[in-house]
This record gives C-alpha cells, sequence and structure tokens, in this order.
C-alpha cells in the first residue's frame, strides 16, 4: 500500500479536478448523442427503456474493469448514468402518462381504456401486466401472501413507469408503498378516481379481489386505510358519481391544461 506520509492533499485534489472535467466533457458528449438516440426512438415509436441493452452494456463494461475491487460501484455508477439517460430521453420523447389510482371498483380500467382510445395512448392495466409476466392470476399470487405480490407489483411499477405516452391503471393497493408513487410521478401525473363506496360495494364482483373474496365487508376497512392515501398522492381527483365519458373528458380536460 502507498505511504499516506508521501501524499500531497493539494496535489490529488488537483488530479481529481483534472479528471472531473474530463469526467464532464465525456458526460455532455454522451448527453448529445444520448438525445439523438431519443429523437430517432421517438420518430420511430421505440420504448425509451431497453433492458437488454443496458445490461449488455454494463456487462462490457464491467469486462473492461482492471480493478476488480470496484465492479461494483463501477455497475452502480453506469446503472446511474442509464437512469440519467432515459430521464433526458424522456423529457424529449412523450406526452406525460396519464396514472390512475382508486380503490378497486372505481372504474380505473374502463375509464383508461376510453381515455386511452380518445387521446391515441397505450393503455396499460398494472395487474393485467403482472399476470402477464408471471403467467398466474393475481388471486394465485395472493396465495403466497400480499407482501410477495406487492413485491412483483413493485417491479411492474418500475417497468410500466418507464414507458411513454400512456394510460396507467394501478391497483387499488398501489399507494401502501411510497417508492410506486415515486416512480409513477417520474413520468406522469397521477389522478385519482373517486367513487362512492357504497356505488362499489353495489356492483364490485369481489371474486377476482382476493382481499374481499372471503370477506366483501372489508371493503370499507380497506378504504378507510386507504382514502386520505389516494388524495395526498394524487395531482388531481376525479368524482366518479356521473356518466362515464363524463370522467374521461374531465380528464382530458384536466391533461390538456397541464400539458400546455
Amino acid at each position: 500500500m502507498s505511504n499516506v506520509d508521501n501524499f500531497d492533499i493539494n496535489d490529488l485534489r488537483n488530479q481529481i479536478d483534472k479528471i472531473d472535467a474530463s469526467l464532464l466533457s465525456l458526460f455532455e458528449n454522451r448527453m448529445e448523442l444520448v438525445q439523438k438516440i431519443g429523437e430517432y426512438k421517438k420518430k420511430n415509436n421505440m420504448e425509451i427503456l431497453n433492458g437488454a441493452r443496458e445490461e449488455a452494456v454494463i456487462k462490457k463494461n464491467l469486462d473492461l474493469v482492471k480493478n476488480s475491487n470496484l465492479h461494483l460501484e463501477v455497475e452502480e455508477f453506469f446503472k446511474a448514468v442509464m437512469e440519467i439517460s432515459r430521464g433526458l430521453q424522456n423529457k424529449n420523447h412523450r406526452r406525460e402518462n396519464i396514472v390512475l389510482i382508486g380503490m378497486p371498483g372505481s372504474g380505473k380500467s374502463t375509464i383508461g381504456e376510453i381515455l386511452a382510445e380518445k387521446l391515441g395512448m397505450s393503455f396499460l392495466d398494472i395487474d393485467t401486466y403482472i399476470e402477464k409476466s408471471t403467467n398466474l392470476k393475481i388471486t394465485e399470487i395472493f396465495k403466497n401472501g400480499e407482501a410477495l405480490f406487492r413485491d412483483i407489483e413493485a417491479k411492474a411499477v418500475l417497468e410500466v413507469s418507464e414507458r411513454v405516452s400512456a394510460v396507467i391503471s394501478t391497483g387499488g393497493g398501489v399507494i401502501k408503498r411510497y417508492d410506486n408513487i415515486k416512480s409513477l410521478k417520474k413520468n406522469g401525473i397521477i389522478i385519482y378516481i373517486n367513487r362512492p363506496i357504497k356505488n362499489i360495494a353495489g356492483d364490485i364482483d369481489v371474486k377476482t379481489r382476493p382481499l374481499l373474496s372471503k370477506d366483501p365487508s372489508q371493503l370499507y376497512l380497506i378504504f378507510e386505510e386507504r382514502g386520505l392515501l389516494y388524495k395526498k398522492y394524487c395531482d388531481y381527483e376525479i368524482m366518479n358519481i356521473s356518466n362515464t365519458y363524463d370522467v374521461v373528458n374531465n380528464i382530458i380536460e384536466i391533461y390538456a391544461e397541464n400539458n400546455k
């Protein structure tokens, strides 16, 4: 090891300053190229996130590391660079996502599908996304405990939130983890679909709702637990007490105003 008594801290700091200047110049060059790639993706209607490409880049650079003790740090460094690059591309690539939150049975999926069609955006239902990616029904996943489902849901939210120009319908419990909200807010506005609990209780199909299938009266307890969180985390609240198309049109007005 080097003898610290022989170090001149000012000299070392000067060397770091020079390296930082070089890093900054290279970073700016990289971001210029990232923006050009973002423009290409936009023109060709491509997704921002390319997980396979990112993994390949990280692996390639890890193979170049001479100091094996720095593997973890190099991996974290490139993951951070990738995240910054995606964020820069997202700024110029698309309109904001519209994220719908609310109680089970509040109408999120129905409203979301109509909204996406009217705005020419893609529609994503996170529960459906989970079922397709796991080849399991939500009810089957819940048999292994809610905590496991929330872990799977968090991963799905992270992936879906990278999408562009999408209407995203979330599960009723997505607000139970604040990291989900942070991910969804990064690229979108959050709309709380607030439907009166008595209306939900009157027509909800509890067979497809794991937390309600055994005891439908749990609906009221769930609302007590989550109601304030929906209000806290949303950017806008829409009451679903009228015609579905009125709700859709209200959201479109908000979205248009928000994207002026």
